[in-house]
Parts: C-alpha cells; structure tokens; sequence
C-alpha cells in the first residue's frame, strides 16, 4: 500500500520529561506515579490518580472493552507500550487506575492515558524517561512460563523473551506470553 501524505513537513520537537507529579488538562488534575523506577526489561506499575475540579473521578465507563488504555511510543518511534488496568476493584472506575507494561528501551516515552469520562473519550499525555537494561544477577530467575508451563533452555535465555516483576524474572517460551503476563501480572507471576 503507498501512502502520500500532503502538505508542509514538520520538524519533530524533542520529548521534555515530565518534571511535576500532577499535570492538569482544563477541569482535570492526573497524576502519574510509578512503583518502581522505570528500567528496560523490568515490569512496571503506571498508577494514574484522576481527578475533575478537585474531586476524584470515580465514574470512568468501558472503551473499547477495557475501563482505560495506556499507550506510548519512544522518542525514535520505535517501541511502543499498549495496557490495559489491572483487574482490581481499586482501578476499574477511578480514582486510581493502573497499569503494568514492560519497556523494551530506555530512552523518553511519551504515554497517552485514555478513558471515557462523562460520555466523551479523554486522552491525557505524560512524557516519562525508562533507564538501561536491569541485570538479572539480582534477580530470581525462573525459566518455566508462568503463563503455559513451556521451559527456557537457560542456556538460552539471553535471547528469549522475559518480564521482570516483584523481584524475579520470568522467562517465556513463546511469542504470545509476555503480553498475557504483562496484561494480568497477578494471574500469571504465581511460580514458586
């Protein structure tokens, strides 16, 4: 497929991290707070406290089968993060919505947090920095997949996909694991 876009280019302006914790966009005030330093390879909690004319938000309905999306893109366009909240009660209508994803470099993102909110599709942008790759040395290693039971051959492991979350790293033997862990950490991150 050819794709002609029309009219004058644009320069692209350089990401600037986000230097405040609350943000306000019109009646809006959000924060974005995460629960551990966002580094490579280490799954992360993106909480997103919401709040309108400074009262908590706390009717958030369902879009697109999910009570809200998290999505971000590096500065070069070249990785993307897409989430969905956890399944908790806390996150399902606000105030406090969150999200689990793993970065894949470091680098700036610029994250889109999008939830319908009195009948109307709200996107809030946040631009926030992910530090190099995390060494596993630290780390519990576990090379059975949390999500179908398939084994990584250790011996391997420095091309296989992974997931790091609460302290161990998790390891996967097919393609369509990572984002099932990534999505629901909880349900899958249960070895021992």
């Amino acid at each position: 497929m050819d794709l002609t876009v029309i009219g004058e280019p644009t320069v692209a302006q350089p990401l600037q991290k986000d230097t405040v914790g609350e943000k306000t966009f019109g009646d809006y005030t959000l924060s974005l707070e995460t629960d551990k330093p966002l580094v490579v390879g280490t799954m992360v909690g993106l909480n997103v406290w919401m709040q309108k004319n400074g009262q908590p938000v706390t009717t958030i309905k369902p879009w697109l089968g999910a009570t809200a999306h998290m999505v971000g893109l590096s500065e070069d366009g070249k990785a993307f993060v897409h989430a969905h909240p956890e399944s908790e009660p806390k996150s399902m209508n606000g105030p406090d919505i969150t999200f689990h994803t793993t970065f894949t470099k470091p680098g700036l993102y610029k994250l889109w947090a999008q939830m319908d909110h009195d009948g109307e599709v709200r996107t809030f942008p946040f631009v926030v920095e992910v530090k190099g790759k995390r060494t596993a040395s630290a780390m519990r290693e576990v090379f059975t997949c949390p999500v179908v039971g398939g084994k990584t051959d250790p011996a391997k492991k420095a091309s296989a996909e992974f997931s790091d979350y609460k302290g161990t790293r998790y390891y996967f033997c097919c393609p369509g694991c990572k984002p099932k862990l990534d999505a629901d950490p909880i349900k899958y991150a249960t070895a021992k």
